[in-house]
């Protein structure tokens, strides 16, 4: 709850000159709606008795009434503009400082379609039916009691009649002011399903293609949208349920006030003038007691949003407090054992892997290579055994220094639609000098030199091919500098004589402690190895160089001879 409280509180954070403006002219500007009442039931009695002088000097004021509440008017919606962007603002950066926050385990815990309808479908709804809402029941509430005050003053028995009317309009929207919440929530969780499948198909394309499954993504499509639809007619449809009752209520009221009043003026109880007030004033009864509880209601449907963002924002506390500084010696394997239930992936792992040594870790599909990497990089942990960086265990160095030691190159490397030099640096600042280094290294320069840093790479890289977005990879993992490299299957996806290239630039990094996840088994590749390690089953079953491990004709010459074949 106090967590909640504190992302609620964004919305206020230097923000509440803002929002007391905006919420003190609302109240200002309610108070200017009830004046124009007597100001018309001012010239009605002139009207009907009154002098040409009496006219022209209240047609002065009207002039005047007129600009003070179009500067009150034109200052609340200034003021309550600030508020909702700055609130707006705060909100979302708060919520992606949180989303960055988490570990990736913990990311991938939820849809990326439920983190993007998050920031988009639900901060709207948050908006209108939270920020607005805030502003608008003070604007309401103020306007029904100076309303209900002025019926008062001017005839106490017409406003009875009002008020007790009145409970028509309010009795409306408590029916079904819940059930629209509830319409509302519906349509928001319609949304981020929406939105994770739209995503999800769009980014599966080539495989729709090729699979030709075009029918039926087509029909699953039509199903999910049919079902969002339906959600959003349903909320229409209570929405415009609730207005006809609202506008039979009002035209009833009104009838009855007509009614009413006409009998009281008969009766010499009040003058036709009042009379025309009242209705006036009508309208700053009915309009707040339909409104406050829709208000309410949506206000209510806004914090349980907040409430479910809050969720999705939390981040586990990490228990992990030890600061890996350096990295001086070796990773140390000792016993690792990994799995799910009665079904190990990684059993009983002992290596060593020494400083500013190269490591290729091979083995047939399912052997356990990946598994064995996101262990040592603490992305999972293991069900027995230890790790240690030197002599410090894995599981007690906390999250971020371990990232400070450590950088990941990946089959997949995810490019932004962005600039070459902003997807090198990954929007950090760096010395132009030591990125021309690293650019030469990476074997970017000749990409650098035909299509300049500021070339767009476009969504996911789509207008760089498969080598240069690896090469890309290699060049953030230059720039970062780290002592220790990971490597997994980073030229899986390419052709030979481009993978060949990519991994002689990887193992061209000097002064850096490489341990590499590939399927390529090439012996120009696999001979600048120090040491490979060779995975069976889940076990570690050998290791060696390259010419030990031939020489022996275990696993690693069948897996050999099989590749060359």
């Amino acid at each position: 709850m106090n967590e909640s409280m504190n992302i609620k509180q964004q919305f206020n954070k230097h923000n509440k000159l803002n929002l007391t403006a905006a919420v003190c002219l609302a109240i200002i500007q309610s108070f200017l709606s009830i004046a124009l009442a007597f100001i018309l039931k001012a010239l009605m009695e002139i009207a009907g008795g009154g002098t040409l002088s009496e006219l022209v000097r209240l047609l002065v004021i009207c002039i005047v009434y007129l600009l003070i509440y179009l500067l009150i008017t034109q200052l609340a919606n200034s003021f309550t503009n600030r508020y909702i962007q700055k609130a707006l603002i705060q909100f979302k950066e708060t919520c992606f400082e949180r989303y960055l926050k988490k570990s990736i385990t913990a990311f991938q815990q939820a849809d990326e379609g439920t983190y993007i309808s998050s920031l988009t479908n639900d901060i709207n709804s948050i908006e209108t039916n939270y920020l607005s809402a805030r502003i608008s029941f003070f604007t309401h509430l103020s306007l029904l009691i100076s309303g209900i005050a002025a019926m008062l003053y001017l005839n106490w028995k017409l406003a009875l009649c009002v008020l007790f009317a009145c409970f028509l309009p309010f009795l409306i929207s408590i029916i079904f002011g819940s059930q629209l919440a509830e319409k509302e929530k519906n349509v928001s969780e319609g949304n981020s399903a929406f939105t994770s499948l739209v995503k999800n198909l769009f980014g599966g394309f080539s495989i729709i293609k090729s699979f030709q499954s075009e029918k039926e993504i087509q029909t699953l499509f039509n199903q999910r949208n049919q079902s969002l639809e339906m959600d959003k007619k349903q909320r229409r449809g209570l929405n415009y349920f609730i207005q006809v009752l609202s506008m039979l209520a009002s035209s009833i009221i009104n009838f009855l006030v007509f009614g009413y009043g006409a009998y009281l003026s008969i009766q010499g109880e009040i003058s036709a003038a009042a009379v025309i007030a009242f209705i006036q004033l009508l309208n700053y009864v009915i309009a707040p007691l339909q409104q406050l509880p829709i208000l309410y209601s949506g206000y209510q449907a806004g914090a349980a949003l907040i409430e479910r963002l809050q969720t999705l924002m939390a981040c586990e506390q990490d228990t992990k407090h030890d600061e890996l500084t350096a990295f001086n010696e070796a990773i140390r394997v000792e016993n690792l054992t990994f799995g799910y239930t009665d079904q190990p992936i990684l059993k009983g792992i002992n290596f060593t892997f020494k400083k500013n040594k190269r490591y290729a870790i091979v083995g047939s599909s399912g052997s356990g290579k990946s598994t064995l990497l996101n262990l040592l990089m603490g992305y999972i942990d293991a069900a027995s055994g230890n790790i240690y960086y030197d002599d410090q265990p894995l599981n007690r160095i906390s999250s971020a220094s371990l990232s400070a030691c450590l950088s990941l190159i990946q089959q997949n490397v995810f490019i932004f639609d962005d600039s070459l030099h902003a997807n090198i640096s990954m929007y950090k600042d760096f010395d132009k000098d030591e990125l021309e280094k690293v650019i030469a290294i990476s074997g970017l320069a000749e990409v650098s030199k035909e299509k300049g840093m500021a070339y767009r790479c476009g969504e996911n890289g789509k207008n760089l091919s498969g080598g240069e977005r690896q090469r890309v990879a290699i060049a953030r993992a230059l720039l970062r500098n780290t002592p220790i490299l990971f490597v997994d299957e980073a030229t899986s996806a390419l052709d030979n004589a481009t993978a060949q290239k990519v991994e002689e630039a990887i193992l061209s990094i000097q002064n850096q402690t490489c341990i590499c996840v590939t399927h390529r088994l090439q012996a120009e590749t696999l001979a600048q190895f120090d040491e490979i390690l060779v995975m069976h089953h889940g076990t570690l079953c050998e290791s060696g160089t390259f010419n030990e491990l031939l020489d022996r004709k275990q696993v690693f010459y069948s897996l050999y001879k099989l590749s060359a074949a």
